[in-house]
C-alpha cells in the first residue's frame, strides 16, 4: 500500500510536470506567435502625433495651373468714336452778269480769286466756265458770240456742253447780249447745267 501511494505521488508530479511543460511550450509559441513590444513599440517608433503636419495639395480639374488672383481691373475707358472726316472745304463762287447798258460785264470768281477767260468781241455773248470739282480744277473758260454768230455759236455751245462728264459743274454768264439769239440747241444744251430759262431774253438782257 505505501508503494501504492508512493507510486500515486509520483504519478501526480510527473503529470505536474506534463502540465508545466506544455503550458510552458504554449506560452513559448504565443510569444513567438505575438510581436514583441520592442517590435511593436519599433514599428510605431513615431506616432501620428509626432509626424510632422501634411500639406494638401489639390490637383486642379485644368490642365493648366490657375492663374493667381489679382484686383479687379477697372472698367476700360470707353474708345473715343473714330473721328468724322473733316468737312469739305467749301468753295466761295461769285457771279457777275450786266447787259451793255448796266455794266457789260461777265465774270466769274472763287474764293475771291477772279478767273481769267478770253474771247472774240470783247467776250460778247455767252461766257462759260466748266469745273471738276474733285480735282478742284477749272477744265474750259469760253465765250460763245451768239449775238454775232447765232447758227454757228449756238451748235458750238451745244456741242461743248454736251461733252462735259457727269459731275462737272458749269458756270455761266451772259455779257453784253445775245441771248435773244438762243434757239433750241443752245437751250437744251443750258438745261443740262440746270437752267430753267423757257426761251430767249431780251436784246443786252443780263444772264447768270
Amino acid at each position: 500500500r505505501t508503494q501504492t501511494k508512493i507510486l500515486a505521488e509520483e504519478m501526480r508530479l510527473l503529470r505536474q510536470a506534463l502540465r508545466g511543460e506544455a503550458s510552458l511550450t504554449d506560452d513559448e509559441s504565443q510569444s513567438a506567435a505575438a510581436p514583441a513590444p520592442a517590435a511593436a513599440a519599433a514599428t510605431a517608433a513615431v506616432s501620428p502625433s509626432m509626424e510632422p503636419p501634411r500639406q494638401e495639395h489639390r490637383v486642379p480639374a485644368y490642365s493648366q495651373p490657375p492663374m493667381p488672383e489679382t484686383a479687379a481691373a477697372a472698367p476700360a475707358a470707353a474708345t473715343p468714336a473714330a473721328a468724322s472726316p473733316a468737312t469739305a472745304e467749301k468753295t466761295r463762287v461769285k457771279i457777275v452778269s450786266a447787259g451793255h447798258d448796266v455794266g457789260n460785264e461777265a465774270e466769274f470768281y472763287l474764293d475771291d480769286a477772279k478767273i481769267p477767260i478770253h474771247g472774240q468781241a470783247d467776250r460778247r455773248g455767252l461766257n462759260v466756265v466748266v469745273i471738276d470739282p474733285r480735282a478742284k480744277r477749272i477744265v474750259t473758260a469760253r465765250t460763245y458770240d451768239i449775238w454775232g454768230n447765232p447758227q454757228v455759236e449756238n451748235m458750238r455751245l451745244a456741242g461743248d456742253l454736251g461733252a462735259v462728264p457727269q459731275g462737272h459743274l458749269g458756270l455761266i454768264a451772259l455779257k453784253d447780249s445775245g441771248l435773244e439769239n438762243l434757239d433750241n440747241m443752245g437751250l437744251s444744251a443750258l438745261r443740262l447745267f440746270g437752267s430753267t430759262l423757257g426761251g430767249p431774253l431780251n436784246e443786252r438782257e443780263g444772264y447768270l
